[in-house]
């Protein structure tokens, strides 16, 4: 039964999939190991995806504030629930976690970043309820970072989805954005809370798998081999942009 849980809470655009194909990749590797990585589930919580991916995305939306368009629900593929499916989603999953023989449970979804309320708060104590709860989240350099995510944005022409608002949430890139508040961030998350540095990490190995890795107890060189797997696409897709 798990006695544990990391909340892996991205950020995004600092190599969260390269973490979840890794994960994805190697999971009897970490079950043996005493990590249990949680798989994705369907959007209203109701179960488990027939094919396992790693990105508890359906899971951190059920937390988040309803008024925030993230992404994927201004793509539609998040619907609202009620709060009170959204509790009960939650309370599955972590009946879910609880029961897996491994030690620990991972959780990874960047979507966990935009947290910042009470009530998101109080929907995280849930999931880890039983569970005593670590967290770990990578920090990039705050305009290098926004430069990232607008690229993601408007390559994703997320801006055009109605609803969307230039300079106001997920579209704000101004140099006092929300997004970017590591204070913020780090209040919310606390000291049980690893924050780690993607630009250390990419420095020092050319990836933040082995920071993770670390961060969750392994020691990377003894682990499954992750230098081939980059997923950050964003340069490719300027290359595409400015070729269109």
């Amino acid at each position: 039964m798990a006695k544990h849980i990391v909340i892996h809470a991205g950020q995004h655009k600092t190599g969260s999939k390269s973490i979840q194909r890794y994960i994805g990749d190697n999971t009897l590797f970490l079950r043996r190991h005493g990590l249990f990585p949680c798989p994705e589930w369907k959007t209203d919580l109701t179960q488990v995806q027939p094919v396992p991916k790693y990105n508890a995305a359906a899971i951190a939306h059920a937390m988040l504030r309803t008024d925030l368009l993230t992404p994927v629900r201004l793509k539609g593929r998040h619907e609202i629930m009620p709060l009170a499916a959204c509790e009960a989603g939650i309370e599955r999953v972590n009946a879910y976690l609880r029961a897996v023989p491994e030690d620990t449970a991972i959780v990874s979804a960047e979507a966990f970043s935009f947290m910042r309320t009470a009530q998101e708060h109080a929907l995280l104590d849930m999931l880890c309820d039983g569970m005593a709860m670590r967290s770990i989240i990578f920090l990039r350099e705050p305009r290098a970072w926004r430069e990232s995510w607008r690229v993601q944005v408007e390559y994703g022409q997320l801006i055009e989805q109605p609803g969307a608002e230039a300079g106001v949430g997920i579209f704000d890139f101004s140099e006092t954005s929300w997004l970017t508040d590591h204070a913020a961030i780090r209040a919310f998350w606390g000291e049980q809370c690893t924050f780690l540095s993607y630009e250390d990490a990419v420095a020092n190995h050319g990836s933040v798998i082995p920071a993770f890795l670390a961060a969750v107890g392994l020691d990377p060189s003894s682990c499954p081999p992750w230098d081939k797997i980059f997923l950050n696409s964003s340069a490719r897709k300027l290359e595409r942009m400015d070729k269109e």
